[in-house]
């Protein structure tokens, strides 16, 4: 079956951030929804990714596509010069023709790669005790500062005073540098008394979603976090189970 997707949003906004999780992944196309639940455990913490785009064609079935090099996908698609992509969906590939380009992307078989931990009625059940919004600045703030304090690995997050503080540092290392950080003016919820640390990784991950601003959620009880990414038709949802210290 052919179907017809936005070219830059595609490329830009939904392949681009789901590659730098993982470089496979099991992408669905149902209704007038493209959308992932996708996971890596290379960041110290494992990250679980959630991504859905609205897509302009509605698929009358399931289309379960086995993508075995998120990458490679996105490069290929880049290649094309338009910007609606007419994409023919077979048993085993993916094909593209025009008059200025031709090519085939072939898939994996079913059972390949491996689900997520998680599924995505699961993840939209959630529940979440604390809210804050980040802007694009504060996180490209903690990643210049991991220049200056490179033997800082992690980022804490806390409130104090009605704020949501970051600090970027290492709680286990004695006589390590650090840097703190005023990421959000106010909060919602509860206080996160308890520092709740992850990754530096995870907020690298952060930038490749290209957000003006997200929205975190924080379970304090269970110390997980949500990085949510909400525009016109995408969203964006980073889940990251906190580190034990």
């Amino acid at each position: 079956m052919k179907i017809n997707l936005p070219k830059s949003k595609l490329v830009s906004n939904f392949l681009n951030p789901i590659s730098y999780v993982s470089d496979k992944c099991i992408i669905n196309i149902e209704e007038n929804n493209i959308y992932t639940l996708t996971h890596t455990d290379n960041t110290g913490d494992t990250v679980i990714l959630y991504g859905k785009m609205t897509i302009p064609e509605k698929s009358e079935k399931l289309i379960k596509l086995n993508i075995p090099d998120v990458k490679r996908l996105k490069r290929v698609i880049e290649c094309i010069n338009t910007d609606n992509v007419e994409l023919e969906i077979n048993s085993n590939n993916i094909s593209y023709t025009s008059p200025a380009l031709k090519f085939k992307y072939h898939l994996l078989e079913d059972g390949v790669i491996q689900t997520a931990v998680m599924n995505i009625k699961k993840v939209n059940q959630l529940e979440f005790d604390t809210n804050f919004i980040i802007d694009q600045k504060s996180i490209l703030d903690l990643l210049k500062a991991s220049s200056i304090v490179p033997d800082s690995n992690k980022v804490y997050f806390y409130t104090k005073d009605s704020k949501v503080f970051t600090e970027l540092t290492d709680k286990t290392l004695q006589n390590i540098d650090s840097v703190t950080f005023e990421t959000a003016s106010s909060f919602t919820g509860t206080e996160i008394k308890s520092v709740i640390p992850i990754s530096l990784e995870v907020i690298r991950l952060l930038v490749s979603a290209r957000f003006k601003s997200l929205t975190v959620k924080v379970n304090t009880k269970l110390k997980l976090l949500m990085f949510e990414v909400n525009d016109t038709d995408l969203t964006l949802k980073y889940i990251v189970s906190a580190l034990v210290k």
